[in-house]
């Protein structure tokens, strides 16, 4: 239903409640919607944009197994490193 809501096929689109749809999923242990629910609370989509819970859930997908999951968070945690070093001479 999440995707349903989120793409307006076979249910009208609704970013409100396709989140919670995919943030029922995610609870349930869905590993695909934890990491759609990453990707909303990142962009905020139908959200408020929630970095804290964003990361909470792409590493729990991470946890479960998911590789690209994984690869991701190393990418945003290295682009963090280079940015706070870039900080430190402004």
């Amino acid at each position: 239903m999440g995707d349903a809501h989120s793409r307006g096929r076979g249910a009208p689109r609704d970013p409100e409640q396709a989140f919670l749809w995919w943030r029922d999923a995610a609870e349930r242990g869905h590993v695909q919607a934890m990491i759609t629910l990453g990707i909303i609370l990142t962009i905020g989509c139908g959200t408020p944009k929630d970095r804290d819970q964003s990361r909470y859930w792409l590493k729990r997908a991470g946890r479960e197994g998911d590789k690209t999951t994984r690869s991701m968070l190393a990418k945003a945690y290295a682009e963090m490193r280079r940015n706070l070093r870039g900080r430190k001479w402004e």
